[in-house]
């Protein structure tokens, strides 16, 4: 009897410690004061910009690596630090910045243990990394303290309470209630020169190219330096628009930057393939990039300002060169036929003179 008392109350006590653990592991209250968050803002800028923005940046919310207990959304399914996007669709800059948020809300997180938790997060993904780089530079802590309750006597009731605050990682206690993720977009621009060469050459005849430029259809690029958009009136600024057919027309010595803005702002994406042909002036010989072969056409990839091959890659020179040999022989052969048809002429003059003479 002794024996069967002694395990019912074994039994009794198992279900009590069970009970227990099972109500101390559903019910942690995110503390509600000044001092702890339980929603933060993601900040994310793209900057130098001049067109409008369509992109896909990912954030990711992962535990510590000492973390003291489990973490769950429900008192039984584990948080899966699932990850959080920011989506730019067409998103217009304001002063050569565009734009978008997105909230990481940690309100509803349970915590099975208390002590001290810790939450990374992190910039991992861009739709179009080449264009828009990764912020990989940025972190913040969401550092969480989960104590139990107590009540008046300072005696734990079991249930917990989680004061959550976030900080720039390795910051040192700076709270934050918004986390800025920024970089600078990939663009850039191209220049195109013209020059003529010959002594047939027409030193203020316009030469047309026609300039296809990577880019969004409707993206709109500035375009620097003298030079015509019609072929006889010159200009020194217009706008070159992706996705329609433009040319641009250049004297001798006339040269445009396309992409790069008064203020200093690149527009032109990186690492795309663009066309720039000339069009018409037949009788000229063209010459692109110092080249020995007339052509007419050239194709390059677009590279960063800071990149070496940036000449090569971004700096686009046509010459022109109309040249025709002085045709000096011809003087030569007819010159002794000049010559006796001029001893005629004066023979048949002194002659007519000598006649009038003897007439007298």
């Amino acid at each position: 009897m002794k024996k069967l008392n002694k395990l019912i109350l074994s039994i009794i006590v198992v279900m009590v410690a069970m009970l227990t653990v099972k109500a101390e592991a559903a019910t942690t209250t995110i503390a509600a004061n000044s001092g702890s968050t339980q929603t933060w803002t993601v900040t994310r800028e793209v900057q130098g910009v001049t067109n409008n923005v369509t992109n896909t940046f990912t954030y990711q919310v992962q535990a510590g690596d000492y973390n003291p207990g489990i973490v769950t959304t429900d008192g039984t399914t584990p948080f899966d630090y699932t990850n959080v996007n920011i989506v730019f669709n067409n998103v217009a800059p304001v002063n050569n910045v565009a734009t978008q948020t997105a909230t990481i809300d940690l309100s509803t997180l349970q915590f099975d243990e208390v002590g001290d938790y810790e939450f990374i997060v992190e910039e991992t993904a861009s739709s179009n990394a080449t264009l828009y780089p990764v912020d990989d530079s940025t972190s913040y802590s969401i550092y969480v303290s989960v104590r139990y309750e107590v009540d008046g006597n300072n005696v734990p009731t079991g249930n917990k309470i989680a004061t959550l605050v976030a900080q720039p990682a390795d910051d040192g206690g700076t709270k934050v209630s918004n986390m800025v993720f920024t970089s600078r977009s990939s663009l850039t621009y191209i220049t195109l020169s013209n020059g003529v060469t010959g002594n047939l050459a027409e030193k203020d005849q316009y030469f047309a190219f026609t300039v296809t430029l990577p880019g969004n259809n409707g993206d709109t690029y500035t375009v620097l330096g003298d030079h015509s958009v019609n072929g006889t009136t010159t200009v020194n600024s217009s706008t070159y628009t992706v996705g329609t057919t433009t040319t641009i027309y250049l004297k001798h010595g006339q040269s445009v930057t396309i992409g790069l803005t008064s203020g200093g702002a690149y527009e032109i994406p990186v690492g795309e393939t663009y066309t720039i042909t000339e069009n018409g002036a037949l009788e000229y010989s063209t010459y692109i990039d110092g080249g020995s072969n007339n052509a007419k056409t050239l194709t390059k990839t677009t590279v960063d300002p800071s990149d070496p091959d940036f000449n090569a890659n971004n700096v686009c020179s046509f010459v022109n060169n109309y040249q025709s040999d002085v045709l000096t022989g011809i003087f030569v052969n007819v010159l002794p036929f000049i010559i006796l048809i001029s001893l005629a002429i004066v023979g048949i003059y002194i002659n007519k003179r000598l006649s009038q003479a003897e007439a007298n």
